[in-house]
């Protein structure tokens, strides 16, 4: 093995005073206005004072607009200390204006300097709601995936008084942050479909090509048939395979695009980093690779990866139902620890780790393995399951030596609980996917490879022990 170059949909809308209503939500025990008053009205005339279009602006900038209103107005509320909280949220809603807001969407603010916006609403606040002395906490636009681009019951307000001291906390921006982070982050899938469509009539992005792609029953056995190297394969795992062809010929486009740079350079260190060709040059495998790279690199909030995006594209165009949803099988798919159960009929039954899930699958790299190995593959569900329930271990399995099912629950436990608080891993099946890193688990393999066969490829040692990896500088061999 080659050295690498190295220098040594729940909607949660809570909040500490209860959560909102379908509207907005008042402080408890503070007397509510009448409904033609209500606050989510108030702050939609003031932040609509920013937008060009108000009924039809993306939801990133309207989350802005919102955050500048909710400023303005708390500038204008007499004894209301948020000064500090003030300059957090307004430097982010800075941030998004001057570095993330691509062309159109940058124009669909009427004023992109956050303090002359501000002053503008302050004003507009004294002149129209000069008599209204609440404070607002919190205001955000609905998160919801389906939010749509009207300003309908979109707005949430949380207010209080600012004499209700014993029921008065300190605003937090970070909900509202956090909220326009996760805003601005999935309207990179729109960005990048503004962008394929700007190129189509150039030619830059063959869009006519990511048509093709037909996987219904009666034309898949046909694609197969004319494909010599699919045609060799058992049928769920060419299905697979064809489907990987497709997303990688969306994702080599989409992935070079201005918009997608931050992926492109992340994905491109890697590759210079692990030289993933397999063993003997490396334990990263091609497959496993290309899986971690498309659906595991995650960006922002929202966790959007190259796949989900080339994803959404796809989708933008008419696509094949059938291709869509078998896309989305693959990018919502994640690496995990499986117990061997034994082998049957040529078919592996295993119990995931944590989970206590237990599924049949096939093994395509050939290697059936033996009852109590521990393997790290990524297992797909079956393709068509009205057809076989039947899994399909689709990379060459990674075989984990001297640590039991037991050990590895200690560990997995253990690590998801050490990075719970940054919130990239709060259960088994984000650890899975993300690691606490995004390197995390090629890492791990880099560092825990011992051997491989043709069919499989040996590791040792355990994520939060260094110690006992063969390849880590902290390797102690016993």
């Amino acid at each position: 093995m080659s050295k690498k170059k190295r220098k040594s949909k729940t909607k949660n809308t809570s909040t500490p005073h209860g959560g909102f209503t379908s509207a907005e939500r008042h402080t408890h025990g503070m007397p509510q206005k009448a409904a033609v008053d209500k606050m989510s009205e108030k702050l939609e005339t003031m932040a609509s004072q920013l937008l060009v279009h108000p009924a039809s602006s993306n939801p990133v900038v309207v989350q802005a607009a919102v955050s500048l209103a909710q400023i303005a107005w708390n500038r204008t509320i007499k004894d209301v200390e948020n000064r500090e909280t003030d300059a957090k949220l307004l430097a982010h809603v800075q941030h998004i204006i001057s570095s993330v807001f691509e062309s159109p969407l940058k124009k669909e603010l009427r004023e992109t300097n956050v303090n002359i916006a501000v002053e503008r609403l302050v004003q507009y606040k004294k002149t129209h709601f000069a008599d209204d002395p609440r404070e607002i906490l919190a205001a955000m636009i609905h998160p919801d995936d389906d939010v749509t681009s009207d300003f309908d019951a979109r707005i949430r307000v949380h207010w209080t008084y600012p004499d209700a001291e014993q029921l008065r906390q300190p605003m937090a921006p970070s909900g509202i942050i956090d909220l326009a982070q996760k805003l601005e982050n999935r309207a990179l899938s729109q960005k990048v479909i503004s962008e394929v469509s700007r190129f189509r009539q150039n030619k830059v992005v063959d869009i006519n090509s990511w048509k093709t792609g037909k996987l219904s029953a009666e034309a898949f056995h046909k694609e197969i048939a004319e494909n010599k190297d699919l045609s060799a394969l058992k049928w769920d795992h060419a299905i697979y395979m064809y489907v990987q062809n497709v997303v990688s010929h969306i994702t080599e486009q989409v992935v070079m695009l201005p918009q997608m740079s931050w992926f492109h350079d992340i994905l491109y260190r890697a590759d210079n980093e692990y030289t993933p060709t397999g063993p003997p040059m490396s334990p990263l495998t091609g497959t496993f690779f290309f899986c971690w790279s498309m659906f595991d690199v995650c960006k922002g909030a929202s966790r959007e990866t190259v796949a989900s995006v080339a994803t959404a594209v796809y989708e933008s165009i008419t696509p094949d139902p059938d291709m869509l949803r078998m896309m989305r099988l693959f990018h919502t798919s994640r690496m995990g620890l499986y117990e061997h159960l034994g082998v049957s009929d040529g078919k592996i039954k295993f119990r995931e780790l944590l989970l206590d899930r237990e599924l049949t699958a096939r093994c395509p790299s050939g290697y059936n393995g033996r009852k109590g190995e521990i393997w790290y593959a990524r297992i797909l569900p079956p393709p068509y399951p009205e057809k076989d329930d039947t899994h399909v271990v689709f990379t060459t399995p990674y075989v984990v030596l001297d640590a039991s099912a037991a050990e590895w629950e200690t560990c997995i436990s253990s690590e998801i609980q050490r990075t719970k608080k940054s919130g990239r891993c709060t259960n088994y099946e984000e650890y899975m996917k993300y690691g606490p890193g995004f390197l995390y688990w090629p890492e791990y393999i880099f560092e825990a490879y011992v051997n491989h066969t043709p069919d499989m490829i040996l590791l040792e040692g355990l994520p939060n022990q260094p110690e006992s990896r063969p390849h880590s500088p902290a390797y102690k061999d016993e």
